[in-house]
């Protein structure tokens, strides 16, 4: 099968969790006899080394003054390639028009869409679980973070745009939902249920689960409890959630704090004001081989996001590190853990700082959490989750063709 998945960029260097699963499913697709290549559309800041086992193209740069980055043109770059390939993969779901858009206009191959996020939304900081539900085209338009000038300059275009998406989005071929959370809520936006495939992000388990653990359920060696954050430091995030529960904490400890984003100073500015300076560390970025050393060093993860996240590929890691997990109620991190974490209130700092005392608290507990993720995460594992999706990539070609 040859299968071009379309991206943003190949950053393997500084790239966030999504690249890194790329990589890995690309790879392992290779491994399988696939022809896999990437298809990258801003190629300045690609970063990944020679010799992969599958091909990268780069494409672009495509920008456009409406600030819809790749916008229409992404139509003439899958038409270019259509001969070379079976499938195109959309990785990321700002493509989701774009897709839709060429199969309108008579593209030959079929589209498969990564849903891995919200396309549909204007404000990723200010989604919630609720807002999707009823969140109408207005208010899509006023919710852009533009300046009011430009807001009502391109509002005709925004209109349009939000219309295309409700009209045309089911021209997609499938959908990959990466959570029933994703699953439900894109069917708030009238896709068409018979599309939709929940396959979830995938681990390499085996290497992955045999790093070596340094964590315990009880304090680390100098007398500090270890809570570590991976991810964005966005509004979305919540990191200042899990700031704001510290102070209610009954026990001596450390936020590692693993990550880069806009947010960051405010943070460290919040924490000031919070007196808990001493007992918060932001490391900023740290390449992702590093990283493991934070999760095997630490006694807790906390996955604290405000809006519905829509997998958790942090959590999913630190399940597979046997690290206790405490996650927001919302999106994809409760069915990610199906009960083998604790998770509170999204936004409540109070019910947050419960649960970690609970897991602190509790060695036993916490053992006993660690232990059961683990075991769950072996459901993610790559050798279960490429089957599925080659299933539906063969279902999807062999539909096409009797069209």
């Amino acid at each position: 099968m040859k299968i071009a998945f379309i991206d943003a960029k190949l950053n393997l260097k500084s790239g966030g969790g999504s690249n890194q699963l790329l990589h890995l499913m690309a790879s392992k697709l290779s491994a399988l006899g696939h022809h896999i290549t990437v298809i990258t559309l801003s190629p300045s800041i690609n970063a990944y080394p020679d010799g992969l086992p599958y091909g990268v193209i780069a494409e672009g740069p495509i920008t456009n003054r409406l600030q819809r980055k790749y916008g229409l043109a992404l139509n003439k770059i899958l038409r270019k390639y259509e001969d070379r390939f079976d499938i195109f993969h959309l990785w990321d779901s700002r493509f989701l028009l774009d897709g839709a858009v060429y199969k309108r206009c008579g593209g030959k191959i079929p589209i498969i869409a990564h849903l891995n996020s919200y396309s549909f939304c204007s404000r990723l900081d200010i989604i919630n679980t609720e807002c999707y539900k009823s969140c109408g085209i207005i208010a899509k338009v006023r919710h852009r973070p533009e300046n009011l000038r430009r807001k009502l300059l391109l509002s005709p275009f925004r209109v349009l745009e939000c219309c295309l998406e409700v009209l045309m989005l089911n021209q997609i071929d499938a959908f990959i939902a990466v959570s029933p959370a994703v699953a439900e809520i894109y069917l708030w936006q009238n896709i068409d249920e018979k599309k939709i495939f929940v396959i979830p992000p995938a681990v390499d388990y085996e290497n992955l689960s045999s790093q070596k653990h340094s964590n315990t359920p009880q304090a680390a060696f100098n007398g500090q409890y270890n809570i570590l954050y991976v991810g964005r430091l966005s509004a979305e995030k919540g990191v200042d959630v899990l700031i704001s529960a510290l102070p209610m904490l009954k026990f001596p400890f450390s936020l590692h704090i693993v990550g880069d984003g806009p947010q960051k100073l405010a943070l460290e500015q919040y924490s000031k004001q919070l007196g808990l300076s001493n007992n918060i560390t932001f490391h900023g970025w740290i390449p992702s081989e590093m990283v493991v050393d934070w999760y095997l060093s630490s006694q807790i993860f906390v996955h604290p996001a405000r809006w519905p996240e829509p997998f958790g590929m942090t959590v999913l890691d630190a399940m597979t590190l046997g690290i206790p997990v405490v996650a927001a109620d919302s999106g994809g991190p409760p069915w990610t853990l199906q009960g083998t974490g604790l998770t509170f209130k999204p936004d409540d700092s109070q019910d947050l700082a419960e649960k970690i005392n609970q897991i602190q608290s509790n060695p036993s507990l916490a053992a006993s959490l660690a232990h059961k993720a683990q075991k769950r995460a072996r459901e993610f594992d790559y050798k279960k989750v490429l089957p599925r999706l080659i299933s539906v990539y063969t279902k999807v070609i062999e539909s096409t063709k009797t069209k």
